[in-house]
């Protein structure tokens, strides 16, 4: 088992996807982002929290249109958001950088959709916040 881990982190190491401008670019930015909504939830809705009592720190975790607020949650359940952006964050760049030599244009495609799912999830944190102030 360790000698797979061992090969898996050379095969990891020798990718000439490591090297490419665009993944690590695109990379760098989805970091920032995903950095930046763990830093906005901790600093914008932290202190709104704490001013609520323990058995009210309920907050809507969801907004439709049409019915307005539908899904009311513990405040530590918008944490889900930037948790799963920094999942597909490295899921996306590992699977990148790995088939880079085989199929470029996934590993392009790989990085991006990282990128679009941080502003997303960076769009929806925003939403989120405003909901609750």
């Amino acid at each position: 088992m360790l000698v797979h881990f061992y090969r898996f982190l050379e095969k990891f190491k020798s990718s000439p996807g490591r090297k490419n401008r665009t993944l690590i670019i695109c990379t760098i930015i989805s970091f920032f982002l995903n950095l930046f909504i763990w830093l906005l939830i901790f600093f914008r809705l932290r202190p709104i929290v704490r001013l609520l009592p323990a058995d009210q720190a309920f907050i809507p975790l969801h907004y439709n249109t049409y019915l307005g607020v539908d899904k009311f949650g513990d405040w530590l359940n918008i944490f889900i958001l930037p948790g799963l952006g920094l999942l597909i964050l490295l899921v996306n760049t590992l699977f990148a950088v790995l088939i880079y030599n085989r199929k470029d244009m996934l590993s392009y495609f790989l990085v991006i959709t990282s990128l679009f799912s941080q502003l997303l999830f960076l769009i929806a944190t925003i939403f989120i916040i405003l909901i609750n102030i």
